[in-house]
C-alpha cells in the first residue's frame, strides 16, 4: 500500500513543508521504491522530486504522488502572508475600526476571531480589497446571552 504523511497541508505564502510517501507490502514491510510528485497548480504550490512543497501564492493545489502504480493525493492550501501594521483607528464598547496597508495581488481580506475555549479561529468578516492604500475596515460587535 501507499501512504502519505499528510492528506491536507496549510501553508502561508513563502513557507514550505515536506510530504513523504511510504510504500509497504501486504505484510506491512516497507519497500524501498521511488515516488513521483506533481502539483496541479504551480502558481499556488510547487513540489520537488523529494516531496518538498513550496507555497508560491494564495489558493489551493493538489499534489499527486505516484508509487508502484498507485496514486495518492494531498490538498495544499496556501494562505496569503498575514497582514502586518494593523492599527486601531477608533474603538468603542461595541465596535472597532482597523487600518492596514493593502497587499499586492490580494482581492479579499478575512477578519478572524480567536476562541481560546475552542482553540480555533472563526471568520468574523470578509472584506474585499480596494485599489487604495491604506485599507479601512469597521467591525461592529453584538453580544447576545443564551440560556441553557
Amino acid at each position: 500500500s501507499v501512504t502519505l504523511s499528510d492528506s491536507k497541508i496549510q501553508l502561508y505564502k513563502g513557507n514550505s513543508a515536506f510530504l513523504t510517501c511510504a510504500v509497504t507490502d501486504t505484510s506491512g514491510n516497507y519497500i524501498d521504491t521511488s515516488a513521483t510528485y506533481k502539483s496541479d497548480n504551480l502558481s499556488v504550490a510547487k513540489v520537488s522530486t523529494q516531496g518538498k512543497i513550496v507555497a508560491v501564492g494564495p489558493g489551493e493545489a493538489t499534489i499527486t504522488v505516484k508509487a508502484k502504480g498507485i496514486s495518492k493525493t494531498c490538498k495544499v492550501i496556501v494562505r496569503p502572508q498575514k497582514v502586518s501594521g494593523i492599527k486601531t483607528i477608533s474603538r468603542t464598547k461595541n465596535s472597532i475600526q482597523l487600518k492596514w496597508k493593502k497587499q499586492s495581488n490580494i482581492s479579499k481580506y478575512q477578519i478572524l476571531m480567536y476562541d481560546k475555549d475552542l482553540g480555533e479561529y472563526t471568520v468574523v468578516k470578509s472584506v474585499n480589497g480596494k485599489p487604495i492604500s491604506p485599507h479601512f475596515f469597521s467591525l461592529h460587535f453584538i453580544v447576545n446571552t443564551e440560556f441553557h
